[in-house]
């Protein structure tokens, strides 16, 4: 903990490597996090990025830049030019920021840890749940899940490799007070080592965006993985009437399920899949949307809520723990319960019709995304951290 103690003053100057594994053009917020945080720190700081990215990378001016497309390489391929780009652009840092414990984490906590660089690790989801939640390893949900002590093997080893990072790296930031109890409560990390820094998105997109009579044009957004519960905004969607439509962004291993589920739902007059755009695409979507719909099961802390507060456009999402510490119920957002088709066909139904409670929201999710979630305050806490 020694090692970060500098003030935010005295860091300016230094050189902060960010280690991630993903980067724009890849889709998610995670990408655009790194990418906006990146333009900003290089005001007062030397950045470096390294990791991966999938696409040609977006460039970023006066910073140092070493992305490996990980498509191309076995995993030991990717770890192995991981290693070496490090090497080129972080062995003189004077902190990294490492975006996750398992695939840039690991070998990025190694190689600081050989060198004496101090590392705060940016900690956004449980990796091993995630994995067997996808590979249908797991029905339950995270915290069932962290209490049993048996995963199956691949999930148990990104658990181990998970639990090392926590250890390794000299302080964790969280965007939630969720997160935060899963370190403290399930990996015995503690309290002292980890900091909230909520995420951050700035700017109101559409000052003026007039707000419709009746609101029947939704979208959703997001990775298809099980956990995202699509189809029950599908289901959803089955129980009201035919002038309501969906349209779904993003993409993942659900969608061929999805894709037929419409058809056997009758709806595929009324559903449109886009799979991945850029960021610019769709925040264009919310913008010409009536409501936005996250209807997950888990959630860290969900950063496109934060683009549909931007754009104005009114959110419903599942009251669970991450989530509504952004999606404040009666005040930024509707919030359902979970895992229920009927309450969320309900407050879609309710909230499409009233006018006055959409700009309500609308107004309120801005104030809240200037005072909380804005990147003068996640940059300031950022740097008071080092």
């Amino acid at each position: 903990m020694n090692k970060l103690k500098q003030s935010k003053k005295s860091f300016n100057g230094k050189k902060i490597t960010i280690v991630t594994p993903i980067f724009p053009p890849d889709v998610g917020g995670p990408a655009s996090y790194v990418f906006e945080l990146g333009q900003r720190l290089k005001r007062t700081c030397q950045v470096g990025v390294v990791g991966f990215c999938e696409g040609h990378p977006v460039r970023m001016k006066n910073v140092e830049m070493a992305l490996v497309n990980p498509k191309k390489y076995s995993f030991f391929g990717r770890q192995w030019r991981l290693r070496k780009n490090l090497k080129r652009v972080a062995a003189d840092a004077d902190l990294m920021y490492v975006q996750g414990p398992v695939v840039v984490g690991v070998n990025a906590l190694r190689f600081a840890r050989k060198r004496g660089i101090p590392t705060i690790m940016k900690f956004v989801g449980d990796i091993a749940w995630e994995d067997a939640s996808r590979r249908g390893k797991t029905g339950l949900s995270l915290e069932d899940w962290l209490k049993e002590s048996k995963p199956d093997l691949k999930s148990g080893i990104i658990k181990k490799f998970q639990k090392w990072s926590f250890g390794a790296a000299d302080r964790i930031l969280v965007p939630s007070l969720f997160l935060k109890r899963i370190l403290t409560d399930y990996y015995e990390v503690p309290e002292e080592k980890i900091e909230l820094n909520y995420n951050a998105f700035d700017g109101e997109r559409s000052r003026r965006r007039p707000v419709r009579e009746r609101a029947f044009k939704i979208m959703a957004a997001g990775r298809l993985v099980p956990h995202k519960n699509i189809d029950k905004i599908l289901e959803a969607l089955r129980k009201l009437p035919e002038n309501y439509s969906l349209d779904v962004y993003g993409n993942g291993p659900e969608r061929p399920r999805l894709e037929s589920l419409v058809v056997n739902l009758g709806l595929k007059e009324r559903v449109r899949f886009f799979g991945n755009v850029p960021q610019t695409e769709l925040l264009k979507a919310m913008e010409e949307h009536d409501l936005f719909v996250l209807y997950s099961s888990y959630e860290g802390l969900p950063h496109v809520v934060l683009e549909a507060f931007a754009s104005r456009c009114p959110v419903i999402a599942s009251d669970i723990p991450g989530t509504n510490e952004v999606a404040i119920d009666g005040r930024s957002a509707v919030l359902a319960a979970p895992e229920n088709a009927d309450r969320l066909a309900e407050a879609i139904r309710n909230l499409s019709w009233d006018k006055k409670q959409r700009e309500f929201l609308s107004n309120e999710a801005i104030r809240l995304l200037k005072n909380d979630f804005s990147w003068d305050a996640h940059i300031d806490k950022f740097l008071s951290l080092v």
